[in-house]
């Protein structure tokens, strides 16, 4: 599977890193995989292994309604984005503008993007 998930504990979160073509499909499945961890703290969203990120923009408008789900009894406090180049980042700020428009500007979690795991990890406060 092009998107490979990695729970992790003290304190609790997930890794979900991309590797070769990433799809919204794919991309969508992890997701939701990802919204049903309630008591992460944590998501780092590792996308600097994959080759090709193929998602449109009703795909991506898609992963902004999903994460509605994340509720503010959710442990979540942040998710983290990493990727080395523009495409991932533009991504990411897309991702941004419709999570605004379909989660609300007062989401129960901060989000930044990152070009390297060490510093999403050092955000985050999970050691490497």
């Amino acid at each position: 599977m092009p998107i490979q998930i990695c729970y992790e504990s003290n304190p609790s979160g997930v890794v979900a890193k991309g590797i070769d073509t990433v799809t919204g499909s794919e991309f969508l499945t992890a997701n939701q995989e990802l919204i049903d961890c309630n008591q992460c703290t944590y998501q780092i969203i590792d996308m600097s292994e994959a080759s090709l990120f193929q998602i449109s923009m009703e795909e991506l408008h898609q992963v902004a309604i999903q994460d509605r789900k994340i509720n503010k009894t959710y442990a979540l406090e942040k998710m983290a984005i990493v990727g080395d180049d523009e495409i991932v980042k533009d991504v990411y700020q897309t991702f941004e503008f419709f999570s605004l428009t379909w989660v609300g500007r007062y989401k129960p979690f901060t989000s930044r993007f990152f070009n390297g795991l060490q510093d999403a990890r050092a955000w985050v406060s999970v050691p490497n």
